[in-house]
C-alpha cells in the first residue's frame, strides 16, 4: 500500500513516498504553475479569469507531479498504480486551484476560503490517472490566507514536542504567522511577502537547488560564496576556488543568500539600513547580482512579516518581553537555511526569540496525517476551533508598524 504526501509550494512542490510506514522515496520538483505568476496573487487572479485557465494551471501540476513521483517509484521497482492514498498540503490558494475550486473568494474582500475542514477528493478529479480511485485529501485552511500547510506545520510542531506557548513563522511568497497561547488559543496571520522568499522574482533569484548561492561572506572586502552542491565548507570567491559542480559556475542565488549578502553588506556599511547604496547592485561573482530592485522587494517582505508577527502579539496581549522570549518555530525549507542571525540583524523577526527550525512542516503534516488520519482529524478540529483571525487589512497597528519595519535594523 502505497500513500504518497505532497507539499504544494507555490514555488516547489516537495513530496515523500510511503509503503507502509516506510518512506521510500522523496523528491522535489518546480511548480510548472509558474507560467501563470510567481506569487500568490498572481495563480488566484489567473485561476478565477476562467474555468478553462483553472483546469490548465491544475493539469500543468498534476502531469508534472505525475511523472515525477511515477520516476521515484520505478527507481524503487513499484509502480504509480499501487498507489492507496494522497495527502496535500499548501496555503489556500494552492490547495484550492489543484482541487479544483473556484478561488475567486480569495481575490476580493471580505475574503474567505473555499471550503473549510479535511476536503476529500478522488485521484480521478485531480488528473491523477495512475491510481484513479485512490482517495485525495486536502489539509484544512485555518482562515481565509492562512492554509492547510499552516494546519499541518503546527499538527508536526507540537508532534515533534514543541510546547505552548510558541510562535510559528513560515516564510514563503504568503508568510504565516501563529502565537499558540497557553490557554489553548491560536491567534494566526497571513503577511503578503511575494516571491522574496522563496528565491523567485530577483533578478538573478533561483530556488536552492543545485547550483544556488545558499551562503555568502564577505571576507576583508571580498564576497565568499557557498553553493548547493558542493561540499559543506567549500567556499569560492571571485578570483577563483576549488568549484566542484555546474562547470565552476552559479546559476543564480537563492533566498538565504540574499540575505546573508544585505546583512553582510550592511554591516560594512556597503548598504544603508534604509535600503540605499551608491552603486546600482552588489556583485558577487559569475554573473550573480542583487539590485537596488531586489533590496527593495526585500525590504517589503521582510517589513510585513516583523509587522505581522508585533501585531499578532499584541491583538492576543503578550507584552513585549514575553513575546522576545518565545520560542520562534520556522516552518519550511527557507526556516533550515538562513542564517539566523542575519535574519535578525535585517529585522526579519523580533530580535531576541529563541528560532527552532523544524524543515519542511507543510510536509511533515501531510506524512503524519497518511500515517494516522482518525488521530490528526481529531487534532486539526481542535485547533481549527481554536483559531483567532487576526485580520491585517483592517489593523491600522499593522499599517503604521509596516512602514518602521521597512528599516534593514534590528527590532
Amino acid at each position: 500500500m502505497i500513500s504518497v504526501a505532497v507539499d504544494l509550494g507555490t514555488t516547489v512542490v516537495s513530496f515523500s513516498a510511503f509503503d507502509g510506514a516506510r518512506r521510500i522515496a522523496r523528491a522535489d520538483l518546480r511548480n510548472p504553475q509558474k507560467i501563470a505568476g510567481l506569487d500568490v496573487a498572481s495563480r488566484i487572479a489567473a485561476a478565477s479569469a476562467s474555468a478553462g485557465r483553472a483546469f490548465e494551471l491544475q493539469r500543468l501540476l498534476s502531469s508534472a507531479l505525475v511523472q515525477r513521483v511515477a520516476s521515484a517509484l520505478h527507481a524503487c521497482a513499484m509502480r504509480a498504480s499501487e498507489i492507496s492514498m494522497w495527502c496535500f498540503s499548501g496555503n489556500t490558494a494552492m490547495e484550492g486551484i489543484f482541487a479544483g475550486k473556484d478561488v475567486s473568494s480569495l481575490a476580493r474582500a471580505p475574503f474567505s476560503a473555499p471550503w473549510s475542514g479535511v476536503l476529500r477528493m478522488k485521484a480521478a478529479d485531480l488528473g491523477l490517472p495512475c491510481a484513479p480511485g485512490a482517495p485525495a485529501v486536502f489539509m484544512p485552511p485555518l482562515a481565509s490566507f492562512v492554509g492547510g500547510d499552516t494546519a499541518s506545520a503546527i499538527l508536526a510542531a507540537e508532534r515533534g514536542g514543541i510546547r505552548r506557548p510558541y510562535a510559528l513563522l513560515d516564510l514563503g511568497t504568503n508568510a504565516e504567522i501563529v502565537y499558540a497561547a497557553p490557554g489553548g488559543e491560536t491567534f494566526v496571520a497571513s503577511a503578503a511577502a511575494g516571491p522574496a522568499f522563496e528565491g523567485a522574482g530577483a533578478s538573478c533569484g533561483v530556488p536552492a537547488f543545485r547550483g544556488a548561492i545558499d551562503r555568502v561572506e564577505l571576507n576583508a572586502g571580498v564576497f565568499r560564496c557557498h553553493v548547493v552542491g558542493d561540499p559543506l565548507g567549500t567556499w569560492t570567491t571571485a578570483g577563483g576556488g576549488a568549484w566542484v559542480n555546474n562547470r565552476n559556475k552559479a546559476r543564480g542565488i537563492c533566498a538565504s543568500g540574499i540575505i546573508d549578502v544585505l546583512a553582510e553588506a550592511v554591516r560594512a556599511g556597503i548598504l544603508k539600513e534604509d535600503g540605499s547604496m551608491d552603486a546600482s547592485k552588489i556583485v558577487l561573482r559569475d554573473g550573480v547580482y542583487v539590485t537596488r530592485e531586489d533590496i527593495r522587494a526585500f525590504q517589503t517582505a521582510k517589513a510585513a512579516v516583523c509587522a505581522a508577527m508585533e501585531t499578532v502579539f499584541a491583538e492576543a496581549d503578550v507584552p513585549d518581553g514575553k513575546a522576545r522570549a518565545l520560542p520562534l518555530v520556522l516552518a519550511g525549507s527557507m526556516g533550515r537555511r538562513i542564517l539566523r542571525r542575519n535574519a535578525e540583524k535585517l529585522g526579519i523577526w523580533p530580535s531576541g526569540m529563541a528560532a527552532v527550525p523544524i524543515g519542511n512542516a507543510s510536509l511533515a503534516g501531510a506524512e503524519l496525517y497518511i500515517g494516522a488520519p482518525e488521530e490528526c482529524e481529531l487534532r486539526l478540529s481542535r485547533i481549527a476551533a481554536s483559531v483567532r483571525h487576526v485580520n491585517l487589512a483592517e489593523s491600522p497597528l499593522f499599517q503604521s508598524l509596516f512602514i518602521e519595519r521597512m528599516q534593514l535594523r534590528r527590532f
